[in-house]
C-alpha cells in the first residue's frame, strides 16, 4: 500500500509540473497613424477599419494586422496609391512548472503623406526612423525581429478618387 501512494504521489507531481504550462502572454497592439511632414494631402483614403471617417492626421488609431489599400492626393490630380501591411506581435506560449509566456510588444506605425511618396516611421519605445524614396514608386520591407512592416505605393497622375476620403484638407 505504501508503494502504490509512492508511485501515486510520484506520478501526480510529474504530471502537475509537466502537464500544466503557465498562460500565454498577452498578444501586442498595433497602432497606425497618417501624419505628414511638409503639407497636408488634398485627401487621405484606406480601407483600415480601425482608421474612421472624419479621422485626425497625427493621432494613433489601434488597428488590427492585415493588408490595407491606401490613397492620398497631394494635388487634385497627383496622388499615391498602395498597400501597406500590419502585423501583431504575438504573446509568447506559456511554458512548463506554471511559467507564463512574454507578453507580445505594441507596435507604433506612422505613415507620412510625403508629396514624394509616403514614409513609415515604426516605433515600440525607442522612436526609429526607416524610409525607402523613389521618384514615382516605392517598395519597403523591413524585419524587426519578432514584427515586420510592408508598404509599396506608385505615384498617379490625373487621376480621380473613387472613393470618400477618410481625411480633406478645407483650406485649398
Amino acid at each position: 500500500m505504501k508503494k502504490n501512494l509512492i508511485y501515486l504521489f510520484a506520478f501526480l507531481s510529474v504530471f502537475i509540473f509537466i502537464g500544466c504550462p503557465g498562460n500565454d502572454g498577452e498578444d501586442g497592439r498595433a497602432f497606425i497613424t497618417i501624419s505628414y511632414s511638409q503639407t497636408q494631402p488634398h485627401s487621405y483614403w484606406d480601407n483600415n477599419p480601425g482608421i474612421p471617417y472624419g479621422m485626425h492626421y497625427g493621432i494613433p488609431y489601434q488597428s488590427e494586422s492585415g493588408i490595407y489599400d491606401f490613397e492620398y492626393f497631394v494635388t487634385v490630380d497627383r496622388s499615391w496609391v498602395g498597400t501597406y501591411e500590419i502585423y501583431i506581435n504575438h504573446g509568447g506560449k506559456g511554458r512548463d512548472f506554471f511559467r507564463d509566456g512574454k507578453d507580445g510588444d505594441d507596435t507604433y506605425l506612422t505613415i507620412l503623406c510625403d508629396p514624394d511618396g509616403p514614409v513609415f516611421e515604426r516605433y515600440s519605445e525607442p522612436h526609429g526612423t526607416f524610409g525607402s524614396l523613389d521618384v514615382n514608386s516605392i517598395d519597403l520591407e523591413d524585419d524587426f525581429g519578432r514584427f515586420s512592416i510592408r508598404i509599396r505605393a506608385k505615384q498617379e497622375f490625373n487621376q480621380h478618387s473613387t472613393v470618400s476620403p477618410k481625411a480633406q484638407c478645407k483650406s485649398r
